[in-house]
């Protein structure tokens, strides 16, 4: 074990034997060298942990651990307890980093000390496509506090693993990864962590990249229709997160919009899908829909303001079912 690294390195695993290999050598031989590697074997039931244990012999860098399976936010907690290094990163024990992309980190740690985080691009892969997410941001300069929702909204906030974290907040703060949920845990955490350091900005490093490879199945961890109410939650702690932070009414009435266009699609969801018609109707009322569009009345279509506007389900019922025939028809004679 190496003592007194500047950074430490988390990687939960379970039954990860295809990409673990891959994962731990893009990181031993990482350009920045003073790592603590802390690898949690979440009880996988394939030959994980016996990879992990000859990386562990050949390089005293690496820390390895084992315990029942208790899901990702158990193991990530259980990396933060064991973590000794000043810094914390995360990384997914099926994706790969740059060569440099630590240092690209350790670079600008004296901007993370003076309140300013450190957040990366992501590469990510789903089904062959590559989309760069956040691409399109400036880099290498000092973002505004107030980008926060639009680092959300370009895909590069939610996730842990292509941030830099003090682990002194971490633990003062007591932040830890909430394991009753099985999605956007990483979401909460990463809501609680930047309540607590309270950042003047945002900098994101140019041309290094955290290679994310996206599950196929998409519904792994919940069903299509669980998600909306899973994810309600994370969007109504990220809400709070950005009048906490005091971010300004632009950034709050963005995400307003985002959570809105949230709550239509699942609306639509339901009525398109057949299911019982009350479900919608809760939404509808209760997320105050047709109230809430007024404030957003010149983002939306005027079709979009017909349906929604009136509060009427028997109105978006009718509408989304003559959407539905006609798609089926399109498609038939497409």
């Amino acid at each position: 074990m190496k003592e007194n690294a500047k950074l430490t390195i988390i990687i939960p695993v379970f039954n990860g034997e295809k990409t673990i290999k891959s994962c731990i050598t893009s990181i031993i031989k990482q350009t920045y060298t003073d790592l603590e590697i802390v690898i949690i074997d979440d009880g996988s039931e394939d030959k994980t942990y016996e990879i992990c244990l000859s990386f562990a012999e050949r390089d005293n860098r690496i820390i390895l651990y084992r315990q029942e399976n208790k899901g990702v936010s158990a193991a990530r907690n259980k990396g933060i307890d064991a973590a000794s290094g000043k810094y914390v990163m995360f990384v997914d024990a099926d994706d790969r980093l740059d060569d440099s992309y630590f240092e690209s980190f350790m670079n600008h740690s004296d901007m993370t000390n003076n309140g300013v985080m450190v957040v990366g691009l992501v590469k990510t892969y789903y089904n062959g496509d590559e989309i760069i997410d956040g691409s399109d941001f400036p880099t290498d300069i000092i973002l505004d506090k107030d980008r926060l929702v639009d680092i959300w909204d370009k895909h590069i906030w939610n996730s842990p693993f292509n941030k830099l974290f003090i682990l002194e907040v971490i633990k003062k703060n007591k932040i830890r990864f909430d394991e009753k949920y099985k999605i956007g845990e990483d979401w909460l955490f990463n809501n609680a962590y930047v309540r607590a350091l309270s950042p003047s900005g945002y900098y994101i490093p140019s041309n290094t990249y955290y290679y994310y490879y996206c599950d196929l199945d998409p519904w792994r961890h919940c069903k299509k229709e669980e998600f909306y109410y899973i994810n309600k939650s994370q969007v109504e702690d990220f809400k709070s997160t950005i009048l906490l932070l005091g971010l300004s009414d632009k950034s709050r009435l963005k995400f307003e919009k985002r959570d809105i266009d949230f709550t239509i699609s699942e609306i639509r969801r339901i009525v398109r899908n057949g299911e019982k018609i009350e479900k919608a109707k809760k939404l509808l009322v209760g997320e105050r829909i047709s109230f809430r569009l007024k404030e957003h009345k010149t983002e939306y279509s005027k079709m979009d303001i017909i349906e929604f506007s009136s509060g009427s389900i028997l109105l978006v019922f009718i509408l989304e079912n003559i959407r539905k025939i006609l798609g089926k028809v399109k498609k038939l004679h497409g």
